[in-house]
């Protein structure tokens, strides 16, 4: 049971973790597009 509850709550850690890492992907997204206007507009 204990096992189980520890698994939980490494799965919440995890998605936290990937959300974090498509919110960072999508700023980097944001500014990758954004340099490229500017670069070679």
């Amino acid at each position: 049971m204990l096992n189980l509850i520890f698994k939980m709550q490494n799965f919440s850690d995890f998605s936290y973790f990937l959300l974090n890492i498509r919110k960072v992907l999508g700023q980097l997204k944001i500014f990758w597009s954004h340099f490229y206007c500017v670069k070679f507009r």
